[in-house]
């Protein structure tokens, strides 16, 4: 689904609209990047890398499903029906 969606960093699984169709929610296992991780580990980071998210851990994210109709217009539909979104 492009940047919007995909990620380098983690994977993503559990795609959901919401019933009124005006969200995506998702899952995702984001993790550091290597610009985010600091030259030296000690154990405070990892104490609060846990209470954060994107910490490799999955965390549910929604984002607009407004990209939905861009993608299905520009992809020639794959097959897709916005269904009044």
């Amino acid at each position: 689904m492009g940047e919007k969606i995909n990620k380098d960093l983690g994977r993503g699984w559990s795609a959901s609209l919401s019933p009124d169709g005006k969200y995506l929610f998702f899952m995702s296992s984001k993790g550091l990047s290597d610009q985010s991780k600091p030259s030296h580990l000690s154990y405070e980071f990892f104490e609060e890398l846990q209470t954060q998210p994107q910490n490799g851990n999955p965390d549910i994210y929604w984002v607009s499903s407004d990209f939905i109709k861009e993608f299905t217009i520009k992809e020639g539909g794959l097959g897709l029906q916005p269904n009044g979104l």
